[in-house]
């Protein structure tokens, strides 16, 4: 694990809180405090663009009320990468949460999909739902904070928790799923050895967590393929 350092006096954020965790890429004492990690987001920028042209669809040509998948899955992901930019950007306690909201607004989407299959939840009003879902787990960061409690295990509990769902909604094509949970694993394993110290170079182009940046994005589409294809066979 690494540091958690102090800003300098007179860089901008300096006298923010810091956040729980720190990246090994090098800080500067500039608007953009990590600029690989922060600028990495693009790729999210690129998934939700992708996401958008092959899996959007007219109003025509879907179900009566039925929202665009592809549409609100991309817009999601806009989220999830201008809010984490803002994290890294700035290296602030209050931007993790607002990364956390980002990365929580994906989440919602595909939990409330699944929700809604399985009959828990209406099928009907979701981006309500995700939106509910989005704001009841942000809130939750800042109350394990409190206690102590690393809140980065949220993130694994709802990505285990759509797999449990996932599993007992019945025989589907799964292809895309697996896909998605691949380059899941792969961006988790660069990740912790960015955060273990495994593989860091402070000053290279190459940073662990940029690259989980990149292999998640491409995870996010796939699993939004795979959920916006199940909900069309459905």
């Amino acid at each position: 694990m690494h540091e958690i350092l102090a800003l300098p006096a007179g860089c901008p954020y300096a006298a923010w809180q810091r956040p729980n965790i720190r990246w090994c890429e090098q800080m500067q004492c500039s608007y953009v405090v990590t600029p690989i990690n922060a600028w990495s987001n693009v790729f999210y920028l690129a998934a939700a663009l992708c996401m958008y042209v092959a899996l959007h669809r007219p109003a025509t040509s879907r179900r009566h009320s039925a929202p665009d998948l592809g549409a609100v899955f991309a817009a999601a992901t806009v989220i999830t990468g201008l809010c984490s930019f803002s994290y890294h950007a700035t290296y602030t306690y209050v931007f993790q949460i607002v990364d956390f909201c980002g990365m929580f607004a994906f989440l919602s989407v595909a939990l409330a999909l699944a929700l809604q299959r399985a009959r828990v939840l209406p099928s009907r009003r979701l981006v309500l739902q995700s939106t509910t879902m989005t704001v009841a787990f942000s809130l939750m960061v800042p109350l394990l904070a409190m206690y102590g409690v690393k809140y980065q295990i949220m993130i694994v509990l709802q990505v285990l928790a759509l797999v449990v769902l996932e599993f007992a909604s019945g025989a589907r094509d799964r292809t895309h799923m697996w896909r998605a949970l691949t380059f899941i694993v792969l961006a988790l394993s660069a990740s912790v050895a960015d955060q273990t110290g495994a593989y860091c170079d402070p000053a290279s182009w190459v940073q662990g967590h940029a690259v989980w940046h990149l292999l998640s994005a491409v995870a996010m589409f796939y699993q939004a393929k795979h959920c916006v294809l199940s909900d069309r066979r459905a």
